[in-house]
């Protein structure tokens, strides 16, 4: 994702633009999801309840503590489809190390705090590659039967 706005977890909440990522436990297969379920209780970052999702002591903390979500476009997704990281290249190698040393959560690549930042050319040459790689259409998760029927939201994440 090419990171276009970052907002505060209680700012993602209460902003306008974002309702519809707030997860409803009773709607249908796509309303029950989204990342829009941490708020401000009692002067203190706490889930809302809203969601399954995240919901457990250890990543509420990390979540909160991190108090932020990214917003922007475009955004890449491959899922299993993700084609293989080329380690011949400079940043094929420089992702792959960062990939292993952290394989979940987000991992910053050019800009922010990285102990192996990629420069300037390693980054034009990912975008070409990301842009080659592009799978036709995008991922659908499975059995969701109004995928198409809702309006379309700038990608998000948390972290």
């Amino acid at each position: 994702m090419k990171v276009d706005e970052i907002k505060e977890l209680d700012a993602y909440y209460n902003a306008a633009d974002y309702k519809l990522k707030i997860p409803k436990l009773n709607g249908s297969k796509i309303e029950m999801c989204g990342d829009n379920f941490y708020k401000l209780s009692k002067g203190k970052l706490a889930h809302t309840g809203e969601s399954t999702d995240h919901d457990w002591p250890e990543v509420n903390e990390q979540d909160c503590k991190g108090n932020r979500v990214f917003i922007g476009e475009p955004m890449f997704y491959f899922g299993s489809s993700a084609p293989e990281i080329p380690s011949n290249t400079g940043w094929g190698s420089k992702l792959i190390r960062q990939l292993k040393r952290r394989s979940v959560n987000v991992t910053y690549i050019l800009g922010g705090r990285c102990s192996d930042p990629w420069e300037t050319g390693d980054f034009e040459t990912f975008k070409e590659f990301l842009n080659k790689s592009k799978i036709d259409g995008e991922p659908k998760p499975i059995d969701f039967d109004h995928w198409n029927s809702e309006p379309e939201n700038k990608s998000s994440c948390a972290g």
